[in-house]
């Protein structure tokens, strides 16, 4: 289309749950430092529920990794409580396990059957964050034209409300019976 711009914004996604079917808050990655669209909607990230990373490719990296999990270290701390975190072997990851926080990898090609989020909690967050889309979609179907006009206005903002109500909405008892599902225990048992 002559004159238009192609989105360039990119977003990644990493969620963290537990096995007693706690969501742990989204760490989501992008490719600017403070978005626009977050300064323009004023975002206090403190008070944000998600935490906000950034890097060149919006991908998950050490330098990424690793202020997240001293954070979730530091929150486990405070609660007096140990966890274990169940990991895909991505190179970002690579990191040494803290005090209250001990790094379980999952076996490399193992992932998609082991994995608690690829049992179902994932599909269930997409199941959520689509209806939420399509909801918006038709709420300002007659602020626009066309569908390209539409796509044009959306914003990180509009994705990040959009991740966050969706991650919120699935319940925790999904999330319990898909780490029962996915027999991460046994495997971590056996280690």
């Amino acid at each position: 289309m002559k004159g238009s711009k192609k989105a360039t914004e990119r977003i990644s996604v990493m969620f963290c749950c537990s096995a007693s079917g706690e969501n742990i808050p989204p760490l989501v990655i992008g490719r600017s430092k403070k978005p626009r669209a977050f300064t323009k909607a004023e975002l206090d990230f403190k008070k944000a529920g998600f935490t906000w990373a950034n890097n060149t490719k919006a991908w998950m990296t050490k330098a990424v990794f690793t202020p997240w999990l001293k954070e979730l270290n530091e929150r486990m701390e405070k609660q007096n409580c140990k966890i274990l975190l169940l990991l895909d072997n991505a190179s970002g990851h690579n990191v040494d396990s803290l005090s209250h926080v001990r790094l379980v990898f999952l076996p490399p090609n193992q992932t998609s059957r082991i994995q608690p989020l690829d049992q179902g909690i994932i599909k269930a967050f997409q199941a959520h964050e689509s209806a939420l889309k399509a909801e918006h979609r038709r709420e300002n179907r007659k602020n626009f034209q066309n569908l390209v006009e539409y796509k044009k206005s959306l914003t990180v903002l509009h994705s990040v409300k959009w991740i966050m109500k969706g991650w919120s909405e699935v319940d925790s008892r999904t999330i319990r019976n898909c780490f029962r599902k996915s027999g991460a225990f046994q495997m971590v048992e056996n280690k």
